[in-house]
């Protein structure tokens, strides 16, 4: 028997964000900025992830450190330091931290698992459009044609 597409879960690897966000933490603020140009928040699988990221990029543009020490802060000052997990969470992310050499192929899987689960979520939409009726069939292949276009680009 086959799962149902409905319950597989999304392409994702954890030890890939953990591996890039614990780079960022040991490498400190001079790595992030390489990072930003690969990564958005929404590649990250984790809402934890997510809001880590989120949080190391607001120190960066307030040209404040970004280290375990004001990471773990300004989370506190944000009220969001428990929804990460806490600081035991944060400290698992040092102890998956890559060094900086390996941080692009890390943050390359990221990438690539955030734009699958992308073309899942367009996938099934278009899937949904089309099966409504066949009034709205033209309309969902005319947005599934100008979707891959525009991803091909």
């Amino acid at each position: 028997m086959t799962s149902s597409p409905h319950h597989l879960i999304p392409p994702h690897n954890l030890d890939a964000e953990r591996a890039v966000l614990g780079a960022i933490l040991l490498e400190g603020r001079d790595t992030l900025p390489r990072v930003v140009e690969m990564l958005r928040t929404t590649d990250f699988f984790v809402e934890a992830h997510r809001t880590v990221y989120e949080t190391m990029q607001r120190l960066l543009d307030r040209r404040e450190p970004v280290d375990l020490i004001t990471l773990s802060e300004e989370l506190r000052r944000t009220g969001m330091l428990e929804t990460v997990g806490g600081p035991g969470a944060l400290a698992l992310l040092v102890e998956h931290a890559s060094i900086a050499a390996n941080l692009t192929a890390y943050a390359d899987i990221v990438c690539e698992k955030a734009i699958k689960r992308e073309a899942i979520q367009e996938a099934t939409y278009l899937t949904q459009l089309a099966s409504k009726s066949a009034g709205t069939a033209r309309s969902a292949a005319k947005c599934g044609f100008a979707w891959r276009t525009s991803s091909s680009a």
